[in-house]
């Protein structure tokens, strides 16, 4: 997890997307970084050890609703 951590927060979103996944956006787009960001920092949210610290289901779903209106799906 370190070494993921270590990537995201240095914008290497390259060297963690899989290539085969096509994206409308260039990586380097700063717009798309911050999209990209909060949903990494969903996914951890919800890998959480800690049970209370995981979001619901429909915690998750309203949240990548957001994202979605925002017009930004990974």
């Amino acid at each position: 997890w370190d070494g993921l951590v270590d990537q995201v927060n240095s914008n290497r979103f390259r060297d963690i997307l899989d290539p085969a996944i096509s994206i409308n956006e260039p990586v380097e787009d700063e717009h798309f970084q911050c999209h990209l960001r909060e949903f990494i920092e969903l996914a951890f949210k919800c890998l959480s050890e800690e049970e209370e610290c995981r979001p619901t289901m429909m915690e998750v779903a309203v949240e990548l609703n957001d994202m979605t209106n925002d017009h930004v799906i990974v």
